[in-house]
């Protein structure tokens, strides 16, 4: 069953992108107005804009990717980059023809641009970093732009040093069409349990929309669809 539903986004440095100075050097050096990207391509072009500026007596950085050298973090950053260039994992649905689909022209494309992030955006030695270290790196100071999961969007807002007015929130920026890297958490049976019945009970009334309203209510990421909760996811 889909416990928790999240998904990849992008946030900034709202208070950066509005100073004067800044937006006349980024007109100076690209042509056109500094704003919330509207493509990768735009976005990997604020973030090597941002590299190595100074900004109130600090050098700071273009953006803070998923660089984990572990599975999970590595392909969440990856597939951030993969899906809104149109990659897909097999030409037809249910197959595994994956020659032309995993490795099309615009996969390729994608993962350039990605390891463009990585080579002219990022700081020296930022070789291994997903959740906690994008994190901090934005909340240091340090970063222009970052990627992390939705879930962790309140705690960024509510931060007193790069938080409230001094932060902004968009969805990841299509190239060829919009996507995004969803996440979250199942719950999973194990078969051969000597408590099946009461864990399939469990599942049975978490699944219920009242219950599932009230965990929404308690900051629970809901995938129900029945209601508000489908309004509000």
């Amino acid at each position: 069953m889909p416990a928790i539903g999240d998904a990849n986004g992008c946030f900034w440095r709202k208070d950066w992108f509005a100073r004067d100075d800044i937006c006349a050097a980024f007109k100076d050096a690209t042509g056109r107005e500094l704003g919330e990207p509207k493509s990768q391509k735009e976005m990997l072009e604020i973030a090597q804009f941002f590299k190595g500026r100074e900004i109130d007596v600090k050098t700071v950085y273009g953006a803070a990717i998923f660089t984990e050298r572990g599975p999970e973090g590595i392909t969440m950053g990856i597939t951030l980059a993969l899906y809104p260039w149109g990659f897909k994992y097999e030409n037809t649905p249910g197959y595994l023809d994956m020659e032309g689909a995993v490795n099309s022209p615009e996969a390729v494309e994608a993962l350039e641009l990605h390891k463009e992030f990585y080579k002219t955006a990022t700081p020296p030695g930022y070789t291994n970093a997903y959740t906690g270290e994008s994190l901090d790196a934005f909340k240091s100071g340090q970063f222009a732009l970052a990627m992390n999961w939705f879930a962790f969007f309140p705690g960024l807002y509510a931060d007193p040093h790069t938080g409230c007015d001094k932060i902004g929130f968009f969805v990841n920026p299509p190239q060829k069409k919009e996507g995004s890297t969803l996440g979250g958490q199942g719950i999973s049976v194990v078969t051969n349990s000597d408590k099946l019945d009461a864990v399939l009970e469990y599942i049975k009334w978490f699944a219920q929309p009242d219950v599932q309203a009230k965990w929404w209510d308690l900051g629970g990421h809901s995938r129900h669809r029945i209601g508000r909760l489908g309004q509000a996811g």
